[in-house]
């Protein structure tokens, strides 16, 4: 591993940093959601500042950049501690360590990565898909009529067809509006299902997303990618007292290039679960 991650100096075998490596992927890709849907490019290594972002449009025929600017690659940190008695302990009963607080830490940078793939960062002066300009917006039916949230999903779908991105689609609901989801509508069709239907590059349930709110998308990297400089991993910082802090970070970035393959969509009345 690379030195700035300063493995050698934490007390680790090798063996262990596998274990922990493994935990930290295998909790990562169970949370993240804006990664299932959108296509990664990269990771372009550590020592990647920025990464160039073109914005695409189609005229006569021919799909070119309409400009290109730098994006900074940001930084997402969590901080944990592992006690110096746990490693004994572990190594005196021949057992794995408890990565319990690794895995803690994983949760926050899953969370800030998608905090900041739907909802933007302000003080990096980025957007995210819910608050991407130029995206579509319209104001949907109430969603406690499964019919209206149907129909939402076919017209923001249609919409963004009608700007000349055929798909294939994805759709981002809060849990909360997920769970309106699971019943019976007209002619006994699972509104889940007709939904999935709709959406064959997944239906997908994110924190993230009010519950007011709905996103609709065209997959691919012609809308939007996420642009990864290092991915997920663990470094070591050093022993305060007797304990021993490792950082789980990340740097990555959005990057929107035609927002009118996006369709934000805002309930008539707010979603609320029955």
């Amino acid at each position: 591993m690379p030195d700035y991650l300063a493995r050698d100096l934490a007390p680790l075998s090798d063996e262990e940093w596998g274990q922990l490596d493994e935990l930290v992927v295998n909790v990562a890709r169970k949370l993240l959601v804006g990664r299932r849907m959108l296509p990664v490019y990269g990771p372009l290594g550590a020592g990647a500042l920025g990464v160039p972002l073109s914005e695409f449009t189609t005229a006569e025929g021919t799909t070119r950049p309409q400009r290109t600017s730098i994006l900074e690659l940001h930084e997402n940190p969590a901080d944990f501690a592992l006690d110096w008695r746990e490693i004994e302990r572990a190594r005196q009963a021949h057992a794995p360590i408890d990565f319990g607080a690794a895995a803690g830490a994983t949760v926050r940078v899953a969370d800030m990565e998608d905090s900041m793939i739907f909802g933007g960062c302000d003080h990096c002066g980025t957007a995210g898909l819910l608050t991407a300009e130029g995206a579509g917006k319209f104001i949907g039916g109430d969603w406690m009529n499964g019919e209206a949230l149907y129909a939402d999903v076919i017209r923001a779908t249609s919409e963004i067809m009608g700007a000349g991105q055929p798909g294939p689609f994805a759709v981002v609901l809060s849990p909360r509006t997920r769970s309106l989801t699971h019943r019976m509508i007209a002619h006994g069709m699972m509104l889940n299902q007709m939904i999935e239907d709709i959406a064959t590059a997944g239906v997908y349930t994110s924190r993230h997303v009010p519950d007011n709110m709905l996103l609709a998308m065209a997959v691919g990297p012609q809308i939007a990618d996420l642009a990864i400089g290092l991915d997920a991993t663990v470094a070591y910082i050093g022993n305060e007292g007797m304990s021993h802090l490792f950082r789980v970070l990340e740097t990555i970035t959005l990057r929107l290039k035609m927002p009118v393959g996006i369709c934000v969509v805002t309930a008539g009345k707010a979603a609320k679960a029955r």
